[in-house]
This record gives structure tokens, C-alpha cells and sequence, in this order.
């Protein structure tokens, strides 16, 4: 499992020094020393330097007489560069920089004398995983809990199937059953270590299943939704009721062949579905096929036997309202009740087209 990552890292010809730290955007202090014509950054000469997204970062330590400074120039202006300006302030003793998106690969270099630096690659944050616990029953996985659960795993995400049993190796195939039915194992973007698989998922994946090396018949499908079937929303909470892109406590309409992704949710009013009005707050239960918690997000992929849902508070009754599932199929006939209908759900459908991902 992971629950840590490298958010900065110093390379020297001879070692690889890693510092472990939280996926949360933060400060990181690097202490400078000067000697022999080269800086050194926490120890080691002309460190090698990796600067991640979202991170500051402060220089400080270094003598007056060695002002370091940034460059997009080897040795900056030694070699005919200039100073690197942008969201960078100085002092005497010290460099911060704060890196955005925006911040091209630098240099680290000595305004007063030539040759004791080296280079900056900037980076994007590492995407912390989310992790689907493992457990079997006889002839079948258990997802989270759930019997041969369908998933929803989104493009740009990365996800570990953890704690698998060693008697039951879990992989990934774009055949139903993998192996046991012609196919074969899926490795793109996958590792595979001791008692998990980890795969990052991007919009080249394509839909899978995952299965295990040994049985037949324990797994399911993954839906991996594309670019044009992702709608998103932006959840809110405020005065006992949910929030759906400002709107209070909106009734939905999900169309089949479509994925539904429920962002920014927060762990003191954790969203859940349920065939229930209210949920488990009346004696319903919790609707999981095709459906994937990140614990800050919730999607589900919508089939054709997908039936009406509606969203929950796991915590606090009263907060949702009601997700109708629309298809070919079951659009509502016309009639003064029809057309009303029909018209909420065309008003709903070109809300979501703001919403999806382009």
C-alpha cells in the first residue's frame, strides 16, 4: 500500500537521496553550504535537484558572498542566461520559489562566481492511489466488501487492488475471465509487488476485467469511461443539504453508457447511492455495482440494469433526492405529465454538457 510520496528528491553521481513526504502541497527547506567552488545542497555537492508541482521550496543557509540564484541556463548568467524570476523572491540568505504548472526545468547557480551549481527537473505530483481491498469467498473476489464487484475506474487516477490473497493472484485482462477464456494478462501501466497490482489508468485503457491466475470465475468487469461519456459534478454541502453544482438537493437524470463522477466530497458528509430514498437512514442498503469511491469522489458507470438511485448522507438523513436512469428505452411518453418530464430531462442533459471533460 502506499501512503507516502517522494515530494522531493536530491541525485548525486553516486546515490539517490529520497524524502518522504505527504501528497498534500507543502513547504520544503533545502540547507545550503558553500565550499571547494561548489554548493551543496543538505550535504551533497552539486546535488541534482527534483522539484515537484504545487511544492515550495527555500534555499537558505548560504554565505552573502555565495547569493544563489535560478537560471534556465546552465550557470546562468556565466552563461549568458539571466536570473529566473517568476513566483521567486530573495533575500541575503535565501531563494524560495513556489512551482506551478508554468515552471520550466532551472538551474541553481552562484550570482558571484562560476560553476558551483547544477541542475532543477521540475515534476508533477505523484497521484496518490486509491486502494480497493481485497478478500475472496469461495469462487469469487471480494471488492471493499463486495461479491465480484463491477468497477468505475476514471482516466488520470491511479488505483492498487490490495491485500490479495497469495492463493488467489489477482490480474488484469481485456478478456472477460483472462486467461481461463483465451485472453491474456493486461500489463500497461501495471505493477504487479507482493500482495497487490497497481495499475495508473489513462485514456488509452481500455475497458478491463480483472481475474485470478489460478480459478475461473472470480472477477469482474472494469469500466474505464472515454472522454465523451464523463459528466462531472461539484458537491457542496451547507444547512443539511447537498449541493449538486449550487443547486439544492437536485434530482438527477443519468443516461445509460454514461459515467457520473461526484467531486470535491468531503469525509464529514461521505455521499453514498441507495435504490432507497434516504438510504441506510431507512432501512435501505448501499448500491455499489459500477461504482468506485476515491473517498474525496464517488463515480458510477450507468448500465442497462442500472435501476433508479438516489444519493445519501452516510451520516445525516434529509441531505439528497433522487437520480431517475434514462435510456432509448424508457424515455417518458408525451402527455401533459410526459412532456414534463421530458422537459426536465432535457434540461438536465444540457446542464451536463457543461459538466463533462473536453
Amino acid at each position: 500500500m502506499f501512503i507516502s510520496f517522494i515530494s522531493r528528491v536530491v541525485f548525486c553521481s553516486v546515490c539517490l537521496i529520497g524524502f518522504s513526504a505527504s501528497s498534500q502541497a507543502e513547504t520544503i527547506t533545502f540547507n545550503v553550504t558553500a565550499s571547494g567552488g561548489a554548493y551543496s545542497i543538505d550535504g551533497v555537492s552539486r546535488a541534482e535537484l527534483q522539484l515537484t508541482v504545487g511544492n515550495t521550496y527555500v534555499f537558505t543557509g548560504f554565505p552573502n558572498f555565495h547569493p544563489l540564484r535560478l537560471s534556465t541556463t546552465s550557470n546562468g548568467s556565466w552563461g549568458s542566461g539571466v536570473n529566473y524570476q517568476s513566483n521567486v523572491t530573495t533575500t541575503p540568505s535565501s531563494t524560495t520559489i513556489v512551482v506551478t504548472e508554468d515552471t520550466p526545468n532551472l538551474f541553481y547557480y552562484c550570482q558571484n562566481h562560476s560553476g558551483m551549481g547544477s541542475s532543477i527537473t521540475i515534476s508533477e505530483p505523484l497521484v496518490q492511489p486509491t486502494i480497493l481491498n481485497i478478500s475472496t469467498v469461495p469462487g469469487a473476489y471480494l471488492i471493499d466488501g463486495n461479491t465480484r464487484q463491477e468497477l468505475t475506474l476514471l482516466p488520470g487516477n491511479t488505483y492498487t487492488f490490495d491485500n490479495i490473497p497469495s492463493g488467489h493472484p489477482l490480474l488484469l485482462s481485456t478478456t472477460h475471465d483472462g486467461t481461463h477464456n483465451g485472453g491474456s494478462s493486461y500489463t500497461e501501466g501495471v505493477l504487479v509487488q507482493n500482495n497487490s497490482l497497481t495499475i495508473s489508468v489513462t485514456e488509452n485503457t481500455p475497458p478491463l476485467y480483472y481475474y485470478c491466475e489460478y480459478h475461473s470465475g472470480m472477477g469482474s468487469a472494469i469500466n474505464i469511461p472515454s472522454t465523451d461519456n464523463l459528466v462531472n459534478y461539484s458537491v457542496t454541502d451547507a444547512g443539511g443539504a447537498y449541493y449538486i453544482d449550487g443547486a439544492i438537493r437536485e434530482d438527477l437524470f443519468f443516461e445509460v453508457g454514461k459515467t457520473y463522477v461526484f467531486n470535491d466530497l468531503v469525509s464529514s458528509h461521505p455521499l453514498l447511492l441507495s435504490t432507497v430514498d434516504k438510504g441506510t437512514h431507512v432501512g435501505g442498503t448501499v448500491y455499489t455495482d459500477r461504482v468506485t469511491s476515491t473517498g474525496d469522489s464517488l463515480a458510477i458507470t450507468i448500465g442497462e440494469d442500472t435501476p433508479d438511485l438516489f444519493y445519501f448522507c452516510e451520516y445525516h438523513a434529509n441531505m439528497g433526492a433522487s437520480i431517475s436512469i434514462v435510456s432509448e428505452d424508457n424515455v417518458p411518453m408525451m402527455g401533459v405529465g410526459g412532456m414534463l418530464a421530458f422537459g426536465l430531462l432535457l434540461t438536465a442533459i444540457f446542464r451536463q454538457v457543461n459538466r463533462r471533460i473536453i
